[in-house]
């Protein structure tokens, strides 16, 4: 799911609120805020997701659990330029594709 607007209208806080209600633990990540090493992670780790979510769930000690939980990135495009499509990925065979699913776009 990409959520796109205006600056500063609450885009980031209606998706925090959603995630609390809907998942049993979740991550937000604004690549804004975060340093130049988990910007690194999601560089190096796009073909290992399930080594990357265990670098995130460790660096922001939060358990990931399958199909339960949900990454959250805010500003994650003005970040990672070159982006043509997207692509979503979920390790789980018959998974509801929103579920512990990473939009990485290359």
């Amino acid at each position: 799911m990409m959520i796109e607007g205006a600056r500063r209208v609450g885009k980031s806080y209606i998706v925090k609120e959603f995630a609390q209600k809907e998942y049993k633990s979740y991550i937000l990540i604004d690549f804004f805020k975060v340093g130049d090493d988990i910007k690194d992670l999601f560089k190096n780790y796009k073909d290992n997701l399930d080594m990357l979510f265990t670098y995130l769930s460790t660096y922001f000690s939060t358990k990931l659990y399958p199909r339960e939980s949900i990454i959250v990135l805010s500003w994650f495009r003005t970040h990672f330029r070159g982006i043509q499509g997207t692509r979503s990925r979920s390790p789980h065979p018959g998974g509801r594709a929103g579920r512990r699913s990473f939009h990485y776009q290359a």
